[in-house]
Order: structure tokens, then C-alpha cells, then sequence
């Protein structure tokens, strides 16, 4: 992934002072006057990141990081909960715990062992996870289940996942970083601002919770559509079943 030095960055212009958010997690407007840089010295500088001053942003319009105010609302708790310290794939998942009616706690136990590319062992992004957890809660299935069902799911979770690599190259943490191997330590890394200024893990929270936001809106007739045909079919079975009671 590495290319003139920056990194997995390619895909979205960034350069290694103006890192963050790439396209998948905006909104068609893309304002050029809500923009937040970046810079080795001080990591994230905005209101988002308290206590650090809010620095001009003099790099060219095609590297500057696009900060909060453009992203979609998902795609902003994400990256909110990623800066609050939360990893990887529970910032993801953490930004639907509303829509999934759990607490936010529950959801970030659920999805902390997914860090680090599972673990921190740098397999898939746990950005990918997150997104895959909340998808499954919020359009899986919970039976048991061989037919279309389980196709539809891992339909949808190939399409989220199709659309993250094309917006970021891959969906394995370690090439995301531009890893050649893993650390092969379990220990988590203090988030300095030496940090958020090498990684692309609060622009890829954000990006995957924005494509995952987006194809939700996307299908929402469908999932409408297929919850009144199983609450039709539901209701047919149990007129049948009492009308064989009666008789």
C-alpha cells in the first residue's frame, strides 16, 4: 500500500500532516469551509479533540482532512467514540447502539475483542467488524437458518464490504497500515498524538460506519417490503393453526 511515503493515504489524497476522513464518510456537499487538519504535532486539532488548539489548515484543498461537520451523523460518532478511546470496531458498532436498542456498553463488550484486526492479531479491519455487527443486528437473522435468509445476509455483508475496499483499497488491517507483518505483541499502543498522526483508524471508523449508514437508507424499502410479507405469512399460520383447533 505504501506510495511516495504516504502510506495507506494513497486512496484519499492525504498527505502524512493532513490524515483523516476520506469520501466514503461524507455527505454529497463536502463544504469546503468545515475542514480540520491534521498535523505531526499536535494529532487532531479541533473542537473534537479538547485542550488543542484549532490550527489553519494550509494545505492544498485536495489533501485537507474533512472534519465532522460534512460527515453523515453515524459516520460523526464514530469518529467521536474513536477519539473518546473506544477501538476500532467498537466505535462502528457503538454508533448504531441506538438503532439496535442496546446500551452502549453492551455493544462495546460485544465488539472490543474485534480491535486491532481482531485482537490486535492485524487480520480484518475491525472498523470492517464493527460494521459487520451492527449489519447483522440490525438486518440479520436469528433462527436457525439454511435458505434465503442467510444468503441475504452474506449478500449484504459482501456489498459493505465491497464498497469499503474500494474506497480504502482493502478490508485487512495490516495493509491499511501498511504493515508487512504483524507487531506480534498484544499490547495496545497510548493514544499520543504520534499516534492519530500515522494511523487512518478514525477516517476509516468513520468511513465504514458512513457506508453502512448510507446502504441502510438505501434498503430500507426492501426491509419494510420483507417484514410485512413474514408478519403476513406469521398471521396466516396462526389462523390456520386455530381455525384447526376449532374444528
Amino acid at each position: 500500500m505504501a506510495d511516495g511515503g504516504r502510506g495507506p493515504y494513497k486512496e484519499t489524497g492525504a498527505d502524512a500532516e493532513n490524515r483523516f476522513v476520506g469520501a466514503g464518510a461524507l455527505n454529497p456537499e463536502n463544504r469546503p469551509g468545515e475542514i480540520v487538519c491534521v498535523n505531526a504535532a499536535n494529532g487532531p486539532t479541533g473542537p473534537e479533540k479538547a485542550g488543542v488548539e484549532n490550527e489553519p489548515c494550509t494545505a492544498p484543498a485536495e489533501n485537507r482532512s474533512v472534519g465532522p461537520a460534512a460527515m453523515s451523523p453515524r459516520a460523526q460518532r464514530a469518529y467521536a467514540l474513536f477519539l473518546q478511546g473506544y477501538n476500532c470496531a467498537q466505535s462502528v458498532a457503538g454508533a448504531f447502539a441506538d438503532e439496535m436498542g442496546l446500551p452502549l456498553e453492551t455493544v462495546m463488550r460485544m465488539a472490543s475483542g474485534f480491535g486491532g484486526g481482531i485482537g490486535r492479531l492485524r487480520e480484518t479491519c475491525g472498523t470492517v467488524s464493527g460494521m459487520v455487527l451492527a449489519a447483522g443486528m440490525l438486518r440479520g437473522y436469528g433462527a436457525p437458518e439454511t435458505g434465503e435468509k442467510k444468503t441475504q445476509t452474506y449478500a449484504m455483508i459482501q456489498e459493505l464490504a465491497a464498497r469499503f475496499r474500494a474506497a480504502n483499497g482493502s478490508i485487512v488491517c495490516r495493509e491499511l497500515l501498511g504493515l508487512a507483518v504483524p507487531e506480534g505483541t498484544p499490547q495496545a499502543e497510548a493514544r499520543t498524538p504520534e499516534y492519530y498522526r500515522k494511523r487512518p483508524c478514525p477516517r476509516l471508523a468513520a468511513e465504514a460506519a458512513g457506508i453502512l449508514e448510507a446502504y441502510l437508507a438505501e434498503t430500507a424499502g426492501e426491509t419494510k417490503a420483507e417484514t410485512a410479507r413474514e408478519r403476513e405469512a406469521k398471521t396466516a399460520g396462526e389462523s390456520e393453526v386455530e381455525t384447526a383447533y376449532v374444528g
